[in-house]
Parts: C-alpha cells; structure tokens; sequence
C-alpha cells in the first residue's frame, strides 16, 4: 500500500537504523541473532527493528505479492496496531523527533524576535491595536522558548528512557583469538 511505503520511509529517515522498506514481518532469523535479541529484555520491542539492529548479514527474498483470494483485512489501516507499530518504530532506535522540537522552538524564538520587531515597529507609529503588541510579544516569544525547552527535556528524558531499556549498546559477533 501506498501508506505503508510512505511509513517506512519516515521510519526509515527518522530512525538510525538502516529499516529495509517493504521488507514484511515473515522472517527466518538464526539462533544466534534471535538470542541476542530476546537478550535486549525490552518491554514493547519493535521487532522490525530489532532484527537490523542486532547487525548480523541479512538478505531478502523478493516476491510478488498476490491479491487477496477472498475475504477483507480485519486490520484497517488507520486502526491503533498500525498507528502503534508507526509511533513505536519512529521512536524506538532515534531522537531525531525531539531534535525537530528543538529545531522548530529555535525558528520559533528567531520568529518571534522578527514579529516583535514588527510589532514595535507598528505601536511606535501609531498603527497597533491597544493591548496587541504585548500580546503578540508575550505569546510568540514565551510560545518558542516553551517548544525549545521541552524538546531539551524530552531528549534528557529520552536518555534516562534509553539507560533504562538496558539495551546493548552494540552486539560483538564473533570473537577471534
């Protein structure tokens, strides 16, 4: 479907991990990466994820899919398990989400700098309404120092989430001696 490729290309573009697009939920998985990835303990795991994470080689077989023979999908697309498995990939392996907060609290913040410019400008030649500019200062400024501060919290609370997850930091293949 249409949506579904333009899911995994968010994912994909917003995760660190390099998530094959199209690559379905059918997988023959060794021993040896299945065990290091039951290992991570991790509560909600996106398993799309994590069988790229461990980093072992993968290949892919491509194939055609079929039409359905009959019946309907008893999963409609804008149902909670696709939305879920979208919000869980996107925020499973990356902070890029909260560095876009920070991105648009900081345009926000040089914005309201412009916008207050300009609404000095208009106060000084007579051309404000009474009690906007404050208005207009107090909610554009105060509105982007709050955006840009949350999205610093939320990468702080991310951190803590990440130490907590108590997932490895990198998986050792083999070791030669």
């Amino acid at each position: 479907m249409f949506i579904t490729k333009i899911a995994y290309h968010i994912i994909h573009y917003l995760s660190d991990l390099n998530l094959p697009i199209q690559a379905g939920d059918y997988k023959l998985i060794s021993r040896k990466a299945l065990d290091k990835i039951l290992m991570q303990n991790e509560f909600r795991p996106y398993v799309r994820g994590l069988s790229v994470w461990v980093g072992y080689k993968q290949t892919f077989v491509h194939y055609e899919r079929e039409a359905r023979g009959a019946g309907e999908s008893k999963m409609p697309l804008l149902s909670a398990g696709p939305v879920v498995d979208f919000i869980n990939g996107v925020t499973s392996y990356s902070l890029k989400p909260l560095y876009i907060g920070i991105f648009f609290g900081f345009l926000s913040i040089i914005f309201s700098f412009l916008l207050i410019i300009y609404a000095l400008f208009l106060k000084f030649n007579g051309l404000a309404i009474p009690g906007a500019t404050s208005i207009i200062i107090a909610i554009s400024f105060f509105s982007g120092i709050l955006l840009f501060t949350l999205g610093i919290i939320g990468i702080y609370l991310a951190r803590i989430f990440e130490q907590t997850k108590g997932r490895d930091q990198y998986i050792i293949k083999d070791i030669k001696e």
